[in-house]
């Protein structure tokens, strides 16, 4: 570059020397040097320009790669979704046809949307007035229901406990102060049994009761308290592991 520079003053010398006063000589030659310093700071911008044209297409290089990458990923992710709502499709089918005779009678409700299903049980299906044990009818629909469930490895199983607003009696209160209490006993026998009885996998069932604050229908008839009091078997992706979370219908 600078040999460049050198041969094009010699150049200009050359020329103006020959054809000029010494004046313009001395002006020709400072114009001459202005502009081959003019030359050498364009072809050093010119350099710092390719430098950074060669940075940005390597950080273009490195957006594509991250942007095929999380693409890739996306993809992979909606078919492991899409994957898992088949799945449950399944389970929710297996539920409905297992327990299509107590569906029609009104004791249980089966509802799914996308990847979260529920299954809704009124308590007398389960259990006696103000008891959380389970009635020998109860467990028998339970077992059905381990039978299915047992089978589902990629959803936490939370059993959440319902009661109405009615207060605990008297004679029961030693035992369950309040419909906390009993809610959350009642979650918590359910969760238990299943564990025992259809072997699922302890890691995937969480219990809770939420007493009366999560109504479904009103508690001033004794129709609306009987919905009220229910227990809910909710599976939803793992990652929440919400319980009480069920889906919109």
């Amino acid at each position: 570059m600078k040999r460049r520079y050198l041969l094009f003053l010699l150049l200009t010398v050359f020329i103006i020397t020959g054809c000029v006063s010494t004046d313009e000589h001395n002006a020709c030659l400072l114009n001459a040097e202005n502009l081959g310093q003019d030359i050498l700071d364009l072809e050093e911008e010119i350099s710092g320009l390719e430098e950074e044209k060669a940075s940005l297409t390597s950080s273009i290089a490195d957006l594509k790669a991250a942007l095929k990458e999380e693409s890739e990923e996306k993809a992979i992710a909606i078919e492991e979704k899409e994957k898992a709502i088949a799945g449950l499709k399944s389970t929710y089918q297996n539920l409905v046809n297992e327990l299509n005779q107590e569906i029609q009678e009104g004791q249980i409700k089966v509802t799914q949307l996308k990847d979260k299903l529920s299954l809704t049980m009124v308590d007398k299906i389960l259990f006696d007035s103000g008891s959380a044990e389970i009635k020998s009818k109860g467990k028998e629909v339970l077992d059905r229901v381990g039978e299915i469930l047992k089978k589902v490895e990629d959803k936490q199983i939370n059993i959440v406990g319902h009661t109405d607003n009615v207060p605990i009696s008297s004679r029961l209160t030693d035992r369950f102060p309040t419909n906390w209490e009993l809610s959350t006993a009642r979650a918590t026998t359910v969760v238990r049994y299943l564990q025992e009885s259809s072997d699922i996998s302890p890691e995937l069932l969480l219990a809770s009761g939420v007493a009366e604050y999560r109504p479904v229908d009103s508690n001033d008839t004794p129709e609306g308290r009987a919905s009220n009091r229910r227990i809910e078997v909710l599976l939803v992706p793992i990652e929440l592991k919400q319980a009480g979370e069920a889906p919109a219908e």
